[in-house]
């Protein structure tokens, strides 16, 4: 903005004084002018009383008064031959034959005056030049340098540089004053929403009142985080009451089935089909309870504690945790760590839970005889871990969609699962400052990586 505010205030200075110069530069030829008519009115006076006599007299006591290189006189008769002139060797460019040429200016009538301006290229500079003709026929010239006016606007473009430049100082200096003092509000507003980016809905702005548009927004803005906090928990409440109200329901209806199943007297047929109920009331409770904690990773209020976490030790403790499972599917489970440690700052469960996920989904479309890989590295002062697998992989049209909610891709046959795993990996990095994306999607495996931000070393002493 202070660039803004330079351009437009230089260009409107640069506006103001080409207006004040050209305004000036008319002004003084006017006064110039005048002067000029007034001198040939008093010759033709002095003429008329004291003949050419006395105004050959006057006419080189005028000369010498303004100088013989800054004016000159020259008196003609009608026949346009010299009859008085004074010393014009400074004019030579501009005179000939001892005047004025007279096809440098219109025929005049007796009374008549004309003016005209002309260049004197040795002296480098303007002659501004006045014809009048007498009664008589008789001519005079009188031409006189624009010396005092050309001082007088170099003058004053050199004042209006250094008054300009003084001005835009200042004015730069006071403008980047308010703007600081503006952006002091509106960074205290950044700072909030970038708190609540982390999932800080306790935050306010702070006024400070340093001016009142900012107070109004800053309460405004206070306003609605009070609104947006209670609308959310009300949906927490919403939530808890639905799932409270669903499962007891589905422990009911599970507990009925159980009865059922391990009834001595039900036949083969029923049992099966109790199986299958029991089957899907699991599905859904568990269903229910990661739809739950999704909502909780994202409104911030499972009230979990956070600290700093071992990158590494949490995946090691993953590793062991499916290696057994591996081993059975004859899938080799395998880990690339980085050679520096890792830490960054979240929920232990959490991030635990989010890996396992994705090792999950990678250990369960991984074929018989196949690789998985989880790699821990630095890149770019964040945290990478990546989970590869030598699967089916990921089909173009299912990659936009894989993280919503339910979303199951085309590829994932009878493999039991309820699409809510990568939408709770990416509400995990989300809160975390941090984001999960899909890195290769060849047929032979896909590569799904978490990327977070790294705690530095100063901050952990």
């Amino acid at each position: 903005m202070t660039v803004l505010f330079m351009t437009v205030f230089s260009v409107a200075l640069i506006t103001a004084f080409v207006l004040v110069y050209v305004a000036l530069s008319h002004e003084l030829q006017s006064i110039l002018d005048d002067s000029l008519k007034l001198e040939a009115n008093e010759f033709e006076v002095l003429y008329g009383i004291s003949g050419i006599e006395g105004l050959k007299d006057m006419l080189i006591a005028e000369s010498i008064a303004e100088g013989i290189d800054n004016a000159f006189y020259i008196f003609l008769s009608p026949a346009m031959e010299v009859i008085a002139s004074t010393d014009t060797a400074a004019f030579e460019h501009i005179i000939q034959n001892g005047h004025i040429p007279a096809e440098l200016y219109k025929t005049i009538q007796e009374g008549e005056e004309e003016l005209l301006t002309l260049y004197n290229e040795p002296q480098h500079e303007h002659i501004r030049v006045l014809i009048k003709k007498f009664d008589d026929g008789t001519v005079l010239e009188i031409g006189e340098t624009m010396r005092v006016e050309r001082l007088v606007l170099a003058k004053t473009r050199n004042i209006f540089l250094i008054s300009s430049l003084c001005i835009l100082l200042i004015g730069s200096v006071v403008f980047w004053n308010i703007i600081i003092r503006t952006m002091r509000g509106v960074t205290r507003i950044t700072t909030t929403v970038s708190n609540i980016g982390r999932d800080d809905l306790v935050s306010r702005v702070p006024l400070a009142h340093r001016g009142a548009e900012i107070d109004d927004l800053a309460e405004a803005f206070n306003r609605m985080l009070e609104r947006i906090a209670v609308l959310i928990g009300e949906m927490q409440d919403i939530t808890n009451n639905v799932a409270h109200y669903l499962r007891t329901p589905i422990a009911r209806i599970r507990g009925t089935a159980e009865t059922i199943y391990f009834n001595e007297e039900s036949n083969m047929p029923e049992k099966d089909s109790i199986g299958s109920i029991i089957q899907e009331c699991d599905r859904l409770t568990m269903m229910i309870q990661v739809m739950l904690e999704i909502a909780s990773v994202e409104s911030a209020t499972n009230g979990s504690s956070e600290g700093r976490i071992d990158v590494n030790a949490i995946i090691e403790e993953i590793l062991d945790l499916f290696q057994p499972f591996a081993e059975t599917n004859e899938i080799t489970l395998d880990h690339e760590f980085s050679e520096s440690k890792l830490t960054i700052h979240g929920n232990t469960a959490l991030f635990s839970g989010a890996v396992a996920n994705l090792v999950d989904n990678a250990v369960k479309y991984t074929p018989p005889n196949g690789a998985v890989i989880i790699r821990s590295r630095m890149v770019d002062g964040k945290a990478e871990i990546s989970v590869s697998d030598t699967g089916g992989g990921i089909s173009t049209e299912d990659i936009p969609h894989i993280f919503e909610k339910f979303y199951r891709g085309s590829q994932v046959g009878n493999t039991i699962g309820n699409g809510l795993g990568l939408s709770y990996v990416q509400a995990v990095a989300r809160r975390y400052n941090g984001m999960v994306r899909i890195d290769d999607t060849r047929v032979t495996g896909s590569t799904f990586t978490l990327v977070f931000p790294v705690v530095i070393e100063h901050e952990e002493q």
